[in-house]
């Protein structure tokens, strides 16, 4: 994201909005996979519910499981 728009929320907004199209259309998972280094990533996807699983390959995996709240 260029930084002129940075820290406007847009992010969260599209996160969310995947996160919801996700969970409509069934999935019971979502598995993401980021850089250590990337910590605004990171740090998104925690603020959304996501929480760590493991390392894959060098990428931190985070997941959320839609099912629970159900």
């Amino acid at each position: 994201m260029s930084p002129a728009y940075a820290r406007q929320g847009y992010a969260i907004e599209a996160i969310t909005a995947a996160i919801d199209w996700i969970k409509g259309n069934g999935f019971p998972l979502i598995k993401a996979g980021v850089d250590p280094e990337n910590t605004s990533s990171i740090k998104l996807l925690i603020r959304t519910g996501f929480h760590f699983s493991g390392i894959e390959e060098g990428e931190h995996i985070y997941v959320l499981d839609l099912t629970k709240g159900e």
